[in-house]
């Protein structure tokens, strides 16, 4: 061993051993069954910090520089494709909302025509055209904001593919 070091106990060894005995010891006062859940999920990630450290880090070192860089480039790519189906899904949503929204309106303005006297509900007809109007407003915008991401989909798709 080098000089001034000992061998045996790594130093951060102690400590760890006294937090999980303290850890053990409360937490089976909740519920018997929480120390074996902590120690298999020790286990499990000492068991990934090694495998990790002994298989994939040697193994990303000797991959070129280039394909490194291009394989966190598809990542990237591939968490934008992942947000934008986010985005899609939630305004696919709001325009299906939209769409009932819309249909509701046109169905009160039918019930409101089939009653026959324009002058009763002659209000509620204008506020319910200026409403309608807003919708299918809102709705071509949304339709537009659908088009374009499907469109940077496809094109991070195309580029993930290449």
């Amino acid at each position: 061993p080098p000089s001034g070091k000992t061998p045996g106990v790594p130093s951060w060894l102690m400590p760890v051993a006294l937090l999980a005995a303290g850890g053990d010891a409360a937490s089976s006062l909740i519920d018997p069954a929480l120390p074996l859940i902590t120690a298999g999920a020790t286990a499990a990630i000492v068991g990934s910090t090694v495998l990790g450290n002994a298989y994939l880090l040697p193994e990303l070192k000797r991959l070129p520089a280039g394909a490194v860089s291009v394989s966190a480039a598809r990542q990237q790519l591939l968490s934008q494709h992942n947000q934008l189906m986010g985005r899609l899904t939630e305004v696919t949503e709001v325009a299906s909302e939209d769409v009932r929204k819309l249909a509701r309106y046109w169905q009160l303005q039918n019930k409101i025509k089939a009653v026959g006297d324009p002058g009763a509900y002659n209000t509620r007809t204008s506020i319910l055209a200026s409403a309608r109007s807003g919708v299918e407003e809102r709705l071509s915008k949304l339709l537009q904001l659908l088009d374009s991401y499907a469109r940077l989909i496809n094109m991070i798709e195309i580029e993930v593919e290449l």
